[in-house]
């Protein structure tokens, strides 16, 4: 399976998200599409992104679920202002911002679900609406039995406009029927959305739509082999690259190639939305496979690991080789001034020796957890940089190593315990 490029994966979302950004900023002023708001507050949060306009957003939304759905300000747009109230509110849950009004903005929702429920199957009529209220019910904990009879209808409107007509907000249904575990119907969403994929009839909005319903009937776990590559055929092939962040981002329309319309806002949203999903797929599999290429290097680490540790000991051994047979005259030479067991040489290398010993001491045990940590845990591949790693941390010890033999001589220069000693051993 062949991934988009990771760069190019890259530049395409930060293009994306400036225009997000600057569109957040110029809705901001006039407030007049408040679903556009709400669709991008919803995508920032689930993905917990942050933009220049970010803030200024998320006070709109705190204000907007505030005006519609506690003070119940509302026009002849109604269903256009609940819905998208109520998706802000699923998008701002459980944060500060909400804080004291949350159980009653949920008793309204549930007011609302039901009153609409009790007069018709699809709040508000339309599939669009009518699935962004009970997914922002559903992820507000709203318990209203006829959400899951409802949300069936809904997805029986969206497949019968298949492949001709909009099928924006398709996949906020799919929440609704996980919830109930309507099995039957999701594997009919599913059929439906692979046959429209694949129908050359189906415009290049209502692709994203269904591949955005896929994406959320699947999750980012472990998707289908089919979604992924129809998730990248989609990418490439969206007709909005080359008009994203150019003059007013407006696309020629079919016909006499001469009139353009804008970018949807609902389209950028959820473009952004399946783009980073696909992206946070994207990461588990290489960093899956950067895994299992580590797993297949173990026995060479365990190797190199391995003989570090058969180093050290080497050195161990030759050093005890050469202090064990001389220590007692060693000792008797330097702490009981016995100065005929040995001679002045042999005491200056006894005396190399310790120092050695001492520097070992101190410096194995920190070899051991840094050789260690440098081939099972940090995957360092770069000799160079373990080289590195490693050269600091003997430079570290033998600081250490010159601090002790410093704090000897000063012990000595007031005590004077080795003093004639050592100046018998180099006077000879």
């Amino acid at each position: 399976m062949v991934f988009i490029s990771s760069l190019d994966q890259s530049q395409r979302i930060e293009r994306l998200v400036q225009s997000i950004d600057f569109a957040i900023r110029d809705l901001l002023k006039t407030e007049d599409d408040p679903l556009a708001l709400a669709m991008y507050l919803w995508t920032l949060r689930e993905h917990k992104l942050s933009l220049i306009n970010g803030d200024d957003l998320a006070r709109w939304g705190t204000t907007w679920i505030y005006q519609v759905l506690v003070e119940d300000m509302v026009t002849r747009r109604k269903d256009e202002q609940v819905t998208s109230a109520a998706l802000a509110d699923a998008a701002l849950a459980k944060t500060k911002s909400l804080t004291g009004i949350e159980d009653q903005v949920r008793e309204k929702v549930k007011q609302l679900v039901s009153s609409e429920l009790d007069n018709r199957a699809i709040p508000y009529d339309r599939p669009s609406y009518g699935a962004i209220l009970l997914f922002a019910a559903s992820m507000l904990n709203v318990h209203e039995p006829r959400i899951g009879e409802s949300a069936t209808e809904i997805v029986t409107a969206f497949r019968e406009a298949i492949p001709g007509g909009r099928v924006f907000g398709v996949g906020f249904a799919v929440q609704p029927l996980q919830q109930t575990q309507n099995r039957e119907l999701l594997i009919l969403v599913e059929q439906s959305a692979y046959s429209a994929l694949e129908d050359p009839r189906t415009n290049y909005e209502d692709q994203l739509y269904l591949l955005h319903a896929l994406w959320l009937l699947h999750g980012e776990t472990d998707p289908p082999k089919h979604l992924i590559e129809l998730t990248e055929h989609i990418f490439l092939n969206s007709p909005v690259w080359p008009y994203l962040m150019v003059g007013t981002e407006e696309i020629l329309s079919a016909g006499d190639g001469q009139a353009t319309v804008g970018i949807s806002h609902l389209y950028r949203a959820i473009l952004l939305d399946v783009m980073l999903r696909f992206q946070d797929y994207a990461n588990v599999q290489a960093k899956a496979l950067l895994e299992a290429k580590h797993r297949g290097r173990n026995i060479v680490r365990i190797c190199a690991f391995g003989f570090g540790i058969v180093l050290e000991g080497v050195f161990w051994l030759l050093l005890a080789w050469a202090m064990i047979p001389s220590y007692d005259a060693a000792r008797r030479y330097w702490l009981l001034h016995a100065y005929k067991v040995m001679t002045s040489q042999s005491a200056l290398l006894y005396l190399a020796y310790v120092l050695l010993a001492i520097f070992l001491l101190l410096f194995s045990p920190v070899f051991t957890f840094t050789w260690w940590s440098l081939l099972f845990r940090a995957k360092v591949d770069s000799d160079r940089q373990i080289a590195g790693v490693l050269g600091r941390s003997i430079l570290r010890v033998f600081l250490i190593w010159l601090t002790l033999i410093v704090l000897v001589v000063v012990i000595n220069f007031f005590t004077g315990v080795f003093e004639p000693a050592f100046q018998h051993a180099v006077g000879g």
